[in-house]
């Protein structure tokens, strides 16, 4: 699946109304052949992961809809709204390139990355290659990956230099589904402790978890139980998030790529359903 914006309610590039007009102007739709000059890839999964999100939370916004005249409306709403395509409640308009590179943008605010908060959101297809590779990116330009989704990974973004561009939502089926950097404990599988939830509240052990506003988890005055749930994070991504205690983005980031990995839903909330595929999944 990819997340593909590419016209007006008119199938016109520009002159519509604000908004998605009809559900289709910023829509998620299957791959297909452009064709693709190059993919861009972000290696860092937290980026990658992040990217497909916000992608996927602008094709779910009808106040967000195209035209090529008003296409820099998009980024406005989104510094606006805390980077997050979803928070957005003022009808405005973008294109294939704008919505892709102020995304990548916001992804630089909410990691606190630099070379991609740097990324010129004004940027078209022509010269968008040039502006990510700059914000961090690898191209990709074997056949493999251009004229397949087999070889896709999640956050990927694909260009049609000069015309067109999109994101890739979901891991292709030639994508191993294991991690690159296993830990020494995922030889034997998970041999630490579990954190312990209830349902959403504090009980009387002191085990229980509230959801934040914006959308963290914390393990209230029990610091010990997230420290728990890092350490199962860390086992399952291959990963290295310090164990701290403490729920904060870092946490958050990890939990979204651990429930990549275990193919849920990715909330950032580690609740009952991460905690049940987290003790079924194997290396």
């Amino acid at each position: 699946m990819i997340a593909n914006c590419s016209g007006d309610e008119r199938g016109k590039l520009h002159g519509g109304k604000a908004g998605d007009n009809n559900g289709r102007e910023w829509r998620l739709r299957g791959w297909y052949n452009r064709p693709w000059s190059c993919v861009l890839r972000f290696e860092d999964r937290r980026v990658a992961n992040l990217i497909a999100e916000l992608a996927e939370e602008g094709a779910g916004n009808n106040h967000i809809g195209y035209d090529q005249s008003q296409r820099l409306t998009f980024w406005k709403q989104l510094e606006r709204n805390g980077y997050h395509p979803k928070n957005i409640k003022v009808n405005c308009e973008t294109d294939c390139s704008a919505s892709t590179l102020a995304i990548c943008k916001a992804v630089g605010y909410l990691l606190d990355i630099q070379k991609m908060k740097a990324i010129n959101e004004s940027g078209y297809s022509g010269n968008a290659k040039a502006i990510l590779v700059k914000a961090g990116a690898k191209v990709l330009d074997d056949k493999k990956y251009r004229t397949s989704d087999k070889y896709l990974k999640r956050g990927d973004i694909l260009l049609y230099i000069g015309h067109h561009m999109a994101i890739n939502l979901t891991d292709g089926s030639a994508i191993e589904k294991k991690h690159e950097k296993p830990t020494a404990t995922a030889k034997k599988g998970y041999t630490g402790e579990y954190p312990a939830l209830d349902n959403g509240r504090e009980d009387k052990t002191g085990h229980g978890w509230y959801q934040m506003g914006d959308g963290t988890v914390t393990l209230k005055n029990y610091p010990t139980q997230i420290k728990r749930l890092q350490a199962l994070v860390n086992w399952i991504n291959g990963g290295s998030i310090k164990e701290d205690g403490e729920y904060g983005k870092n946490t958050t980031s990890a939990v979204k790529l651990a429930q990549t990995n275990l193919h849920i839903p990715v909330t950032g909330v580690f609740d009952y359903t991460t905690l049940k595929a987290a003790k079924e999944y194997k290396k």
